[in-house]
């Protein structure tokens, strides 16, 4: 045996077969990683086919009336102010819920960018709070519009707006998040709640990876999670 003793030899078994194990581990994660994206490219042309066939225009009595089309996910503080906005305006819309990163299946063919609510207002697409808001209050009569009608009262209105959504919001999903994430019982619920019967299946096979890259994508580590409730106090103080 080259003169080498017993324990040698079972130190190199033991460190062979961690070595293995370590490679099968490795393999297995680069095999769902990638069974999870070619699961997003497969049914994105299914999804996809399926939004822009309820892009459409309700004729009423003889005159066609616009029908928005609000893309988002179910728990979310744009969507939600999106939602509120569009309720108080009278403005008649379809919401369409997707599982948080399942909806670039269909923002990303409408090049309207990577994050959630967009609103497909005919032949127009607006993204992000402040545009959206920007577009609905263009279009409301002026006793509904979104900022005011003096135009004092719309800059300061827009400038806290600008605040909450660049500041505000981020935080607080980052906070919200970093909690619920490892709590797949009480998450998955929330995350599917309203979106279509693929994505609901499609998370609940894939949920390990997807609460990897949502985190990532967030930008959710200790220092942030820990400064979250000084910042939090800054906001409420305003």
């Amino acid at each position: 045996m080259d003169g080498q003793s017993p324990e040698a030899l079972g130190g190199k078994r033991d460190g062979g077969l961690s070595q293995v194990i370590g490679g099968a581990r490795a393999r297995r994660g680069i095999e769902t990683r990638t069974i999870f994206v070619l699961s997003l490219l497969i049914v994105s042309r299914s999804c996809w086919s399926g939004g822009r066939r309820g892009r459409t225009s309700l004729s009423t009595g003889g005159r066609t009336e616009l029908k928005y089309r609000l893309i988002s996910v179910s728990v979310s503080f744009g969507c939600e102010i999106i939602r509120w906005a569009m309720q108080r305006g009278g403005v008649d819309f379809i919401e369409e819920k997707h599982v948080p990163l399942f909806y670039l299946v269909r923002t990303l063919p409408l090049r309207a960018g990577k994050f959630v609510p967009v609103v497909i207002a005919g032949e127009t697409v607006w993204q992000n709070v402040p545009g959206i808001l920007a577009g609905l209050d263009a279009r409301l009569p002026p006793d509904r519009n979104i900022y005011g009608s003096d135009i004092d009262e719309r800059l300061a209105n827009q400038a806290l707006l600008e605040k909450l959504v660049t500041g505000l919001s981020t935080v607080t999903a980052q906070y919200f998040y970093s909690y619920l994430l490892p709590k797949r019982s009480v998450m998955f619920p929330l995350m599917i709640d309203g979106a279509p019967r693929w994505e609901r299946t499609l998370l609940r096979f894939t949920y390990l990876p997807w609460r990897i890259i949502i985190a990532k994508a967030m930008q959710i580590s200790p220092a942030v999670i820990a400064a979250a409730p000084r910042q939090f106090q800054t906001w409420f103080d305003l």
